[in-house]
């Protein structure tokens, strides 16, 4: 039997330490093949730039990142942030992320002013809310180290997965897409924005 997920612990994986006015540190849980976590690294780097922008009327706007390298889980990983621009309504920056000299990502993004703006989208497709479908338990990985609960990844634990069946998916989008997922943190998140958009 697992312990418990305590409330908190999705938003630790998020987690930095301020080195310096715009330099970060923070750690990164295994993903297959027990390399640092893509998405994890990632919002980190959101986290960092985040942390840059100190007008708190802006929300992310816009990411594009670039997977460079493999992380190790065994080093801390540094994020230099920089501080490109801030406007009147934006404001823009770059991220590298490194362990030991070589960048393992980058990332430019931006935050804004939430301004009233035209909308469009597709409207969702007619499937199963997450309450009406079961819970999917992921396998154990069996490279796993065995201080993870259950002897999986760490994600799994924290996270809620229902997945929508492959024939309801077909039928509701017409054959657009192959998968929905639902997916939800186990615990309660802060009321941090910013933790939200990670």
């Amino acid at each position: 039997m697992t312990d418990p997920v305590r409330q908190d612990a999705f938003a630790d994986r998020l987690h930095l330490e301020r080195v310096d006015r715009d330099i970060f540190t923070g750690w990164c849980h295994a993903g297959a093949p027990l390399r640092a976590f893509g998405g994890q690294v990632a919002a980190q780097a959101l986290v960092a730039a985040g942390h840059t922008v100190v007008e708190h009327d802006r929300q992310v706007h816009s990411l594009h990142g670039y997977f460079l390298r493999a992380g190790r889980t065994t080093d801390p990983i540094v994020y230099l942030v920089d501080r490109t621009r801030d406007g009147r309504s934006f404001s823009t920056r770059r991220v590298t992320a490194m362990q030991y000299g070589e960048t393992i990502f980058a990332m430019s993004a931006s935050f804004a002013i939430s301004e009233p703006t035209v909308e469009h989208h597709m409207p969702a497709p007619d499937v199963p809310g997450p309450e009406d479908l079961p819970h999917f338990h992921l396998p154990p990985y069996r490279g796993a180290p065995s201080e993870l609960p259950g002897g999986g990844y760490p994600e799994h634990e924290l996270l809620k997965l229902r997945f929508v069946p492959e024939d309801v998916v077909a039928e509701a989008t017409k054959g657009a897409a192959q998968r929905i997922v639902w997916v939800r943190t186990r615990g309660r998140l802060p009321d941090d924005p910013l933790i939200h958009v990670c």
